[in-house]
């Protein structure tokens, strides 16, 4: 059997739906809102650092990405990636001097009053 039937073949086994399922299930929802917040988390901290309100991150979030996140919800995922990172010992850092940007819970809350 050559490679394109050998594909053909594993597109049908039960694993590979299975799998497939699985990815596309991560892909949507929660899962991916989770995931774009995840890549543009480093972003959105630069942009915290320089005092960017929150309002106006979460809008530019919604737009590029096509989410509806509402300010509380974006608040908890802030919170959550950087626990998340914490975790795992990844800081976030200035693009451009490569110092740490302090992520602390009491630097959330800055800039975002109306």
């Amino acid at each position: 059997m050559n490679a394109i039937h050998e594909a053909l073949a594993e597109a049908t086994t039960p694993l590979y739906r299975f799998e497939a399922a699985l990815d596309q299930q991560s892909t949507l929802g929660k899962g991916k809102l989770i995931a774009d917040f995840a890549d543009a988390y480093p972003l959105l901290e630069q942009y915290i650092a320089k005092r960017t309100r929150k309002r106006v991150l979460l809008d530019e979030f919604n737009a590029a990405f096509g989410h509806d996140v509402k300010l509380p919800q974006f608040r908890k995922l802030l919170n959550a990636e950087r626990q998340r990172r914490a975790a795992c010992g990844d800081v976030a850092v200035c693009s451009a001097c490569g110092a740490e940007l302090c992520t602390s819970k009491a630097d959330d809350d800055s800039g975002s009053s109306p």
